[in-house]
């Protein structure tokens, strides 16, 4: 219409972006989970106010700690909606004691029939006992890295494809063992393809240099390491993926949480620098 003016609009499309945002951050766990054997630190980040990244904690019976990270392709709106629709999904089975790779199975099945497009998601998901015993099913995601105290790293890949695509897929699970002071370390592909100014990316090389300099950490004070560096490397820059982190301690012989006060505000978005917070490139 002639003359009108779009400003209000906005205005209301801002105010239901971050009702939206806030939405999304709780339907996540909190950022730490604290077990007798284990310490959780996750980090979400996404590119626009709602995004595509996922990540979840479930407590099992005979005190397993279950874990989920997960990335749908794309971003906004529509990846927000699909990343929901895994965790509602998942949240209503993963407690049946089911093999992985049927848990796998049944998600994958059940994202095709209620039909995702062309949209599909990489997902990883692991169940960990007290013993340090850790079976895990990769479904096309960023392999996670094992990363032992000596610096040494096993990149965890065994699984299938990604999810939401073909019906009648397979999966495969592999169990690895954790020993005291390892770390689990599991990301999105936002964390290694964030840019810097010259338009290079942080890199898996980055990624690992850093994780065997500071192997010796807690999962606490590595994920803040990881943030800082992620941080630094793509100041002034806006990003085009949403990043999120989750590490794993196993029985570490310190238990601070240097961090703890940073992570718990819902916006998870303002520890990193301007630029990762103004969101995506176009």
């Amino acid at each position: 219409m002639k003359g009108h003016n779009p400003i209000p609009l906005l205005d209301d499309l801002r105010k239901e972006l971050a009702i939206a945002h806030q939405l999304q951050q709780s339907l996540l766990p909190q950022p730490f989970k604290n077990l007798s054997y284990v310490c959780a630190c996750s980090q979400t980040i996404p590119c626009y106010e709602v995004g595509g990244d996922y990540f979840d904690y479930f407590d099992l019976e005979g005190g397993r700690f279950c874990f989920a990270l997960g990335d749908v392709a794309g971003k906004g709106v529509s990846a927000a909606l699909l990343a929901s629709k895994v965790q509602g999904i998942l949240s209503a089975q993963s407690f049946v004691d089911f093999p992985l790779p049927t848990i796998i199975s049944n998600l994958n099945r059940n994202l095709v029939k209620r039909g995702t497009g062309n949209r599909f998601v990489t997902f990883f998901f692991g169940i960990l006992d007290d013993e340090g015993t850790c079976n895990y099913v990769n479904a096309g995601h960023n392999p996670p890295l094992l990363v032992h105290p000596d610096g040494s790293i096993i990149e965890l890949t065994v699984g299938g494809v990604v999810l939401g695509l073909f019906e009648e897929a397979r999966y495969q699970s592999e169990t690895v063992k954790l020993l005291p002071n390892d770390h689990l370390v599991l990301f999105t592909d936002g964390v290694v393809e964030a840019l810097n100014t010259a338009g290079e990316e942080f890199g898996q090389e980055r990624l690992c240099a850093l994780l065997r300099e500071k192997a010796h950490t807690t999962a606490s004070e590595l994920l803040a390491l990881l943030r800082e560096a992620v941080m630094l490397f793509s100041k002034n820059t806006p990003q085009h993926d949403d990043i999120t982190m989750m590490i794993l301690g196993f029985r570490e012989s310190q238990k601070t949480f240097t961090i703890k006060s940073e992570l718990k505000t819902s916006p998870s978005r303002a520890p990193f620098s301007p630029a990762l917070d103004e969101g995506c490139a176009s």
